[in-house]
């Protein structure tokens, strides 16, 4: 099924990358800025237009099995993200922490988050509604879906 996922690793070919799933991964998205997807499908290089992975990418991942993703980790720590206006989707990079915590500098940038679970089930916090929001914690390399409502962007600060 489909998954959230934080490509942790150093800058790599997709199927350098995936060594360890490449058998079980079916095909990866990952969002641009200008709403857009790029793609990946394995055996599928004229379908495709993700050709590297760089360090917390946010994919999608499609798997046609249950897989453990080893992934060498990046030595680039990743402190803080620019975001655009529109639709985001992040490698959440700071510590594991309740969702409003995390999202202090931003939540006046931001209108609705969204989370997939390992269930297929997505959550979502919206910035001081408690009462509607089911994400209530970020844990550290979580994927979130962010819908940036200032037409300006922000700049989301992780907490180590």
């Amino acid at each position: 099924g489909w998954n959230a996922v934080c490509y942790r690793g150093p800058e790599r070919p997709v199927e350098t990358a995936l060594t360890t799933a490449l058998n079980s991964v079916v095909g990866l998205y990952r969002l641009r800025p200008d709403q857009q997807f790029d793609k990946w499908f394995a055996g599928r290089p004229e379908f495709s237009t993700i050709t590297a992975l760089s360090p917390y990418d946010s994919l999608f991942v499609l798997s046609g099995s249950n897989i453990t993703w080893q992934q060498e980790t990046s030595s680039a720590a990743l402190t803080s993200l620019n975001l655009a206006p529109g639709w985001n989707s992040v490698c959440y990079a700071g510590a594991t922490q309740d969702t409003q915590t995390a999202t202090a500098d931003i939540s006046t940038q931001v209108g609705v988050m969204y989370a997939l679970g390992a269930n297929q089930v997505w959550s979502r916090f919206i910035p001081g509604r408690p009462e509607i929001s089911q994400l209530t914690q970020l844990e550290q390399f979580t994927c979130p879906l962010v819908l940036v409502t200032d037409p300006e962007g922000a700049t989301w600060t992780f907490s180590p």
